[in-house]
């Protein structure tokens, strides 16, 4: 999605906010998944 520019609408050319934004919500995934998977340690590495 996001190299098609579904995501963030002009891939090269979103602002810093939106980019930001996008990697904050994966990250928040990821961190949700590392905790349904018993795994804190890697939580913890993408919690921020």
């Amino acid at each position: 999605l996001c190299s098609k520019g579904a995501v963030l609408g002009e891939p090269f050319d979103a602002p810093a906010e939106d980019i930001a934004s996008v990697a904050s919500f994966i990250e928040t995934k990821l961190v949700t998944c590392y905790l349904r998977m018993r795994k804190p340690d890697l939580a913890l590495n993408h919690a921020h």
